[in-house]
C-alpha cells in the first residue's frame, strides 16, 4: 500500500492488520475513511453516510473555527453560558421599567419588572432550537416572559407559545399583563408589532351542589376558547348552543355539544375542506367513531378532554 492510498483509507499498516472496520470500496466506488484519534488509534464514526446526509440537508451539522465539525441537536445550546451578564440591557432599570415605560406610558404602574433582555437571554438558552416550544409563567407580573418569547419568534418565524398566570392582584392581569402583550402584538412608540394570536382568559368558582349533565355542559362550552388554544385555530365559522367550528389557514377544530346535530354538524365540517380535530361532549370516553366513519376529511375525533372532565367530577364530588 503506498502512501497515497494510506492517507486516503485513513490507516496506517500496522492498524491495517488488526483491521475491525472494511477498507474497500463502497458500490458506488468511495473510499472508506476512519478517524484516527491522538493516539494513532483507528476509531470509528458516530453516524453511518445516510444519517450525515439527512443531518446535513436538514442544516445541522457546523464546522467549527478548530477543524471540527458537530452536530447541532435542540438541546445543545453551541454558544457557553457565563454567570455574570455586565452589558447594561440586563439592567432593571433601563431594560424593564424604562422599556415598560415605553410600552405603557403614563399608564404604567408596575414597580420593578425584570430587563425584557435578562428573560429573553434565559429562555433562548433552553428553547433556541424548539420553534414550537410552550413557555409557562406561572407567576407572569408585567409579562415579561411573554415578550421575551415573542421577540425570539421574531428572529427566526419560531411558532412558540406561552401561558401567564396571574390572581390579578390590583388589577395586574388586565391593565399590565394583558394590555402590555397586547400593545407588544399591535406595535408601539417606534417599534412594530410581532403578529400572534393573544387570548385572556378568567377562572372563576363553581357551585359543588350544582351536579345536572346541562350543568356540565355549561361548562364544557365554556371552555371552548381554551380548545381552541390548543389547536390554534381561532378564526369563528359557526357558532351556536349544538356546536362551534373553528379555522386557521391549515387545520379546522370542531366542537359538538348535542348528538342530534351530528348529520349538520358533519356536513358544515365537510365543506371547510380542511383536516379537523373533532371534540365530542360525552360524560364517558367514547368518542363516537363509528358516527364520524363517512366524513370525507381527514381527521382525528377524541371525547371534550378527560382531564377538563376529570377537574369538574372533582369539583361536583
Amino acid at each position: 500500500m503506498d502512501d497515497e492510498k494510506k492517507k486516503i483509507i485513513g490507516v496506517d499498516v500496522a492498524l491495517e492488520k488488526n483491521q475491525t472496520y472494511s477498507v474497500s470500496e463502497t458500490n458506488e466506488g468511495y473510499k472508506r475513511i476512519y478517524p484516527i484519534d491522538g493516539n494513532g488509534k483507528e476509531r470509528v464514526w458516530r453516524y453511518n453516510r445516510d444519517t450525515m446526509s439527512r443531518l446535513i440537508a436538514a442544516g445541522k451539522i457546523e464546522y467549527t473555527e478548530r477543524g471540527s465539525l458537530i452536530v447541532i441537536k435542540d438541546s445543545v445550546i453551541l454558544a457557553p453560558i457565563f454567570s455574570i451578564w455586565d452589558d447594561s440591557k440586563y439592567n432593571a432599570g433601563i431594560g424593564g421599567s424604562g422599556l415598560l415605560t415605553r410600552i405603557m406610558g403614563s399608564a404604567n404602574t408596575f414597580p420593578y419588572p425584570k430587563s425584557l433582555f435578562t428573560v429573553y437571554e434565559m429562555i433562548s438558552m433552553f428553547i433556541r432550537y424548539k420553534k414550537n416550544a410552550v413557555v409557562l409563567d406561572y407567576f407572569a407580573g408585567s409579562g415579561t416572559s411573554g415578550h421575551a418569547v415573542l421577540e425570539l419568534n421574531k428572529t427566526d418565524d419560531g411558532k412558540r407559545s406561552f401561558i401567564l398566570c396571574t390572581n390579578n392582584e390590583n388589577k395586574i392581569a388586565e391593565e399590565v399583563t394583558h394590555a402590555r402583550i397586547k400593545k407588544v402584538v399591535e406595535g408601539y412608540d417606534d417599534t412594530k408589532g410581532i403578529p400572534a394570536n393573544l387570548r385572556y382568559f378568567k377562572t372563576s368558582f363553581v357551585q359543588k351542589s350544582d351536579v345536572s349533565d346541562d350543568t356540565r355542559r355549561e361548562l364544557i362550552k365554556k371552555s371552548s376558547e381554551m380548545l381552541c388554544v390548543k389547536e390554534s385555530t381561532f378564526k369563528k365559522v359557526f357558532d351556536n348552543k349544538k356546536y362551534k367550528i373553528y379555522q386557521n389557514s391549515k387545520q379546522v377544530t370542531g366542537i359538538l355539544f348535542d348528538l342530534d346535530s351530528l348529520d349538520e354538524f358533519k356536513k358544515k365540517l365537510d365543506d371547510t375542506d380542511l383536516p379537523a380535530s373533532i371534540y365530542v361532549f360525552s360524560l364517558t370516553s367514547d368518542a363516537y367513531n363509528e358516527d364520524f366513519s363517512n366524513l370525507n376529511i381527514k381527521h382525528k375525533l377524541q371525547p371534550i378532554p378527560e382531564g377538563i372532565l376529570e377537574v369538574y367530577r372533582k369539583i361536583f364530588a
